[in-house]
Order: C-alpha cells, then structure tokens, then sequence
C-alpha cells in the first residue's frame, strides 16, 4: 500500500482531538447507566435485564468483564472501548471507502465522527464499525457468506439504530445468495446463522416487564433539577432539515443502482417511521441518517462511484454542514458538568444522604453512582 501522507496526518489528529474529548468529557447517564448493568448483575440476569433497556446485548457483554475486575476501571475501560470502535470505523473509512481524500476528512471532522461517536460512550460506535465493515466486504461477501452472516448479526445485536443498517444489508444478501451457487453446506449453515441472529434480536425487543428495576426496595430521593439546551436542539433540527434536502440529488444519483436506492430508501424510511411512531430522535440517533447516506454511497456498483459531480459535491456539503454543531456540543457538555458538581458535593455533605440508597431516572444521579462506594 502506497503510504497515504494526507490520511495519516488526518487520523493522527483526530485521535489526539478525539483523546482529549474522551478525557474532558463527563460521563451522561446514558452511558454511566450500561456501566451498572454490567457491574451490578450477574451475567444471565444482565441479559435478562436488558429486554428492558431498549438497545441490545453486545455492548453490555464487552462491559461486563471489565466491570467485574477488582480494580475500578470506571468510566476508563468504556471510554477506550468506545473510542477504539470509532477509531477503527474512521481508519476503514479512510482505506476502503471510495470517496476522494477530501470527502473523506470532511466525514472525519463532521461533529457525528468527531465529537458525538467518539466521545459518548455506548452502543452506537460498534455498531457503525461494523456496518463500515459490511460495506468494505460488500462486494466480497458472497466468498465469505457465513463470516458476512455473522458480522450481520453481531451488528444487528448493538442497537436499534445498527439494527436497520443490518436489516437493509441481510435483505441484499439474501437475495444475491438465491441469486448465486453456494453449496448445500454453505447455505445451510448461513441461513441458521441468520435466523439465530434474528431471534436474538426478537428476544430483546418482546419487552415482558416495562417497569422492572435492578433493585426493588429502597428509599428513593429525588431530585428535579432538570434541564433543557434549546440551542442544540434547534440546531440539530435546522441541520436535520437541511440535510434531507440536500440528500434529494443524491437520492437521484442512486438509482443508477438498485442495491444502493435500496439501501438508502429501506434506511430512511425506517429511521423516520422509528422516530415519528416508536422512539423518537435524539442527535446521536439522528446521525444515523447521515451514516446510511455514507454507506448507500459507498456500496453503489453503477461504474465510478461519485463521478455525478452533483452528488460528490453534496456529499462535500453535508459533512461540511455537520462540522458546526461543535459550539452546541460543548455548551451542553459544561452544563451538564456543573450540574454534576453542585449535587455530588450537596450528597456528600448532607447526613441524610451520603450514604443513601439512590434510585432517579435523571442524568445527574447516573453519573454520579459509580464513583460511590455506598450506592
């Protein structure tokens, strides 16, 4: 391989950028909240537990040895997973992607890549590894159908959101899999690779009890100190709106060819009847869309990818467009912070309550719980 100075140089300084989020950042309740269910429960009764969670059982199970050691590697040994699968998603980005060296920092430095994947430690940065990496064997996959089968799977196991990605490329496998000779053996062992994947996925999404918790009895304290960035919120929006409408000429564009409008219509669609009717959007599911653009882009067959000028050039302007939710994501960060501080310091110094049993549903109380020995 020739030694690409340019692709260096970019991925050297996302991953000092990248580091030095990781170790500003404050960890969300979100995120601190996969770190308990990993400690506190047993491996069966954790896989038991996340039915009710509403993502899926890989990144619990990556958790769940670092969280039983007997150091504490909170919240260290999650942040360097996560940002090792964003690290890998960007390096094959760069190596396999057939987008020009430009394209390709722009997606690096776009606020999703940069700031949101990298940092927010939870289920969706291996899921877009490994998505990138079904988009890099796309091609290949009918040489290696049960490894494809299974990195289906494994993606589809990460979150709703990986889930549709890998539901779009299980559907464009099957179907070049009748289409092609594989052996009896081949095809048998694929398909029950795929059906045990997808009844994985079916365990974890019939949800039994919708208000079960990890410890039934205790006192509870509350706390309402909520919140809301409107700024960032806003933003999301107007960016949100721009970008599908950006994505029109590139929707044209793909229907040179009917794997990739597939996969991009089948993605859309899905993520917006998710977000109107089930789970709504937050940003770093929001994202996802501008994921799904990259990869429908970049498994389309119809001869040079991205020699539509129109379409390279719209590309261009959305991951530039993305670049600018840095300021928003900062500003909710510090906010956040503060907020942490004034009420660890108030449970500390409150007799009541520094060695209370604390069960909230709110941010603060999450990130607070796993530095406490007494919790």
């Amino acid at each position: 391989m020739k030694v690409n100075k340019f692709a260096i140089l970019c991925l050297v300084i996302y991953a000092a950028i990248t580091i030095y989020f990781n170790y500003t950042h404050a960890m969300w309740f979100d995120e601190a909240h996969s770190w308990l269910i990993a400690k506190q429960l047993g491996f069966v009764a954790m896989l038991k537990y996340i039915k009710n969670e509403g993502h899926f059982f890989v990144w619990q199970v990556l958790l769940y040895p670092f969280a039983h050691v007997k150091f504490n590697l909170y919240p260290y040994a999650m942040k360097f997973l996560n940002w090792s699968f964003c690290m890998c998603a960007v390096i094959i980005l760069w190596r396999k992607a057939p987008f020009n060296s430009w394209i390709k920092a722009l997606i690096t430095f776009s606020f999703p890549f940069l700031v949101c994947y990298s940092v927010l430690a939870r289920c969706y940065s291996i899921g877009i590894l490994l998505l990138f990496v079904l988009a890099a064997l796309y091609e290949n996959k009918l040489k290696y159908p049960k490894t494809y089968a299974l990195l289906l799977v494994l993606c589809a196991n990460t979150s709703i959101m990986a889930l549709i990605g890998a539901a779009a490329f299980g559907v464009l496998f099957v179907v070049d899999i009748f289409k092609n000779k594989l052996s009896i053996k081949q095809y048998i062992i694929t398909l029950l690779i795929l059906l045990v994947g997808a009844a994985a996925v079916l365990l974890q999404v019939i949800k039994i009890n919708y208000f079960s918790t990890i410890v039934e009895n205790g006192h509870f304290y509350t706390s309402l100190m909520m919140f809301e960035n409107t700024y960032i919120n806003n933003n999301l929006l107007v960016n949100s709106i721009l970008s599908l409408i950006f994505s029109i000429p590139i929707l044209i564009y793909l229907f040179k060819d009917k794997a990739s409008l597939f996969f991009f219509s089948f993605t859309y669609i899905l993520m917006l009847i998710l977000a109107f009717n089930f789970y709504g959007m937050n940003f770093w599911h929001a994202y996802f869309f501008f994921v799904y653009l990259i990869i429908s882009l970049w498994i389309n067959r119809a001869g040079n990818l991205l020699s539509g000028k129109f379409a390279h050039i719209t590309l261009a302007l959305i991951s530039f467009l993305l670049i600018f939710n840095l300021p928003a994501k900062e500003n909710y960060n510090e906010t956040f912070k503060s907020n942490c501080k004034i009420i660890k310091s108030f449970i500390e110094n409150d007799e009541n309550l520094k060695n209370a049993l604390i069960l909230h549903n709110s941010g603060i109380m999450y990130e607070i719980l796993p530095y406490r020995k007494k919790a």
